[in-house]
């Protein structure tokens, strides 16, 4: 059984061309690890202004998130994500509608004292950027998203 979920994984890797594998790294938020969880929990102060007009409903232990998009180059796109947490170590995210519908990755967090390390691994498709174009536009959208927790937890207590 286990053999063959990896099977379904090497046969998607090798059938999936506009697919890219993205590791980043490097990033610290200048807070705790405790803290950050409780930004993350603190509604009114954990916003980003990327996103709006959003809808939140739970499905199980997941969030499912719609909202619209701004992007990096101030575009408006509709998405439609499920949120995972998985506590302390991170959450991982589907992206289910939107311009980079179809991928999936964990965002994890490694505790540096008062600091902690970000980091996201996973693989990214989308319908809508071209495979050639995709590794910068998430490179984009995670540093724009980044930014966005820097200066919220900066004002967070």
């Amino acid at each position: 059984m286990i053999g063959q979920y990896y099977k379904t994984y090497l046969y998607r890797l090798e059938n999936k061309s506009d697919m890219v594998y993205v590791v980043d790294e490097g990033g610290y938020f200048k807070a705790s690890l405790d803290k950050l969880w409780r930004y993350n929990a603190a509604e009114k102060d954990h916003y980003h202004p990327s996103m709006k007009n959003i809808q939140a409903s739970m499905e199980g232990q997941s969030m499912i998130l719609t909202f619209d998009s701004e992007t990096p180059d101030k575009k408006t796109v509709k998405r439609k994500v499920k949120l995972t947490n998985l506590p302390p170590v991170g959450f991982y995210v589907e992206e289910l509608e939107g311009q980079f519908a179809g991928s999936k990755y964990i965002n994890y967090y490694v505790p540096k004292g008062e600091k902690t390390e970000v980091k996201v691994v996973g693989e990214w498709t989308s319908p809508t950027i071209p495979a050639d174009k995709l590794k910068k536009a998430v490179s984009d959208y995670l540093d724009m998203v980044f930014k966005e927790d820097s200066g919220n937890l900066a004002k967070f207590k």
